[in-house]
């Protein structure tokens, strides 16, 4: 199976009340808090010989979407930060 960057190869949800802070660097202006959807896992790479590299992510609700932080970054807002909220922490 071929697979392409950015595709997301599997997906575990998160525990209800964990949360994101998405900010816009450098000056933080339009914070806001989203919820956590799960953990990602996504290809960063995919090397001649079909080695395939993946890093794990947060996966949240923007909008009404579900968006990594390269995702958010492409599409939105190119110098986006988040912060992972544990329960309690929003």
């Amino acid at each position: 199976m071929q697979l392409a960057v950015g595709a997301t190869v599997s997906f575990v949800p998160a525990q209800p009340g964990w949360n994101v802070r998405l900010n816009r660097t450098p000056s933080h202006v339009n914070s806001a808090i989203d919820s956590l959807a799960g953990w990602a896992v996504v290809v960063t790479e995919v090397n001649e010989d079909e080695t395939v590299m993946t890093e794990t992510t947060p996966m949240f609700v923007f909008g009404n979407r579900l968006l990594t932080l390269a995702d958010l970054r492409a599409e939105l807002w190119p110098d986006a930060v988040l912060q992972v909220l544990p329960p309690g922490a929003a």
